[in-house]
């Protein structure tokens, strides 16, 4: 619970595979569609640090849609999506990289809610505008330079959040050539949820899933998925189990499998 008077934004991300058949939502929730800022391949690439990456975040989270959604810096913010957490955990990541350290991820997101029989609603709520100043972290993304580099450092663990058939290049794939970064362990993104519910696992047994990929005693963890996306979900879980040396490949796959210069590996 938060104190009373608290200032608590609860954000539907509007992020779904599939249309749905309704438009509902949490009750006195705003709705921010951050789809095609967080998801286009041309727009997911985001600085790795400084001011241009917090100016994009503010123009996602204040300027979208016809009026601001109010986060200031006093604010407590709840994100959740549907379908896939990692829509949730991606925007907990890009708030984290502009210094916004009070926001949440629902558990479970919109589907565990509505299975809950919990309130829903039409209704877009509308918060007052609020000022955010940003104070950018550096170090929470990072370049092919970077990951290239983290492939010669013995104390440095890199992983791909994709699932097991693109990891080990089985799979046909649309962003390039098939495979992983050279070196790289496993651990999808979707394996820390549980299948039914689609929340996160009990915390000891992503830390046996965690330790046992290496990345709980590495110096540093690099992350990359397909697009950025499914990368921040082990991000996410690596923060709750206390690890902070953690960065994000942002361009991943995308960028990486589509490069010939840059090595790859299949098996």
């Amino acid at each position: 619970m938060y104190p009373v008077g608290q200032c608590v934004h609860i954000l539907d991300l509007g992020l779904r595979r599939v249309p749905a058949p309704h438009d509902a939502r949490e009750s006195g929730v705003a709705k921010l569609q951050v789809g095609p800022a967080v998801a286009a391949k041309t727009e997911h690439a985001l600085p790795v640090e400084g001011d241009v990456l917090a100016t994009r975040l503010l123009q996602i989270v204040e300027d979208h849609g016809p009026r601001p959604h109010g986060i200031g810096g006093d604010s407590e913010v709840v994100l959740y999506s549907r379908d896939n957490i990692q829509w949730a955990t991606r925007v907990w990541w890009m708030m984290r990289a502009i210094g916004f350290n009070s926001a949440s991820v629902l558990d479970g997101g919109f589907d565990k809610w509505e299975t809950d029989g919990r309130p829903t609603t039409t209704t877009i709520h509308k918060y007052p505008t609020a000022s955010l100043t940003p104070r950018p972290r550096t170090g929470m993304f990072c370049d092919s330079a970077a990951v290239l580099a983290a492939m010669e450092e013995p104390n440095t663990c890199v992983i791909n959040a994709l699932r097991e058939s693109l990891h080990d290049g089985s799979e046909a794939v649309n962003y390039g050539r098939p495979g992983r970064i050279p070196g790289s362990v496993n651990v999808p993104g979707i394996s820390l949820l549980d299948p039914d519910t689609k929340v996160y696992r009990p915390l000891p047994e992503l830390k046996r899933i965690f330790a046992e990929a290496g990345a709980l005693n590495a110096e540093k963890v690099v992350i990359y998925c397909g697009g950025g996306i499914a990368a921040t979900s082990d991000a996410f879980t690596l923060m709750r189990l206390g690890k902070d040396a953690v960065t994000i490949y942002d361009a991943s796959m995308s960028e990486w499998a589509n490069d010939p210069s840059l090595p790859m590996e299949t098996g």
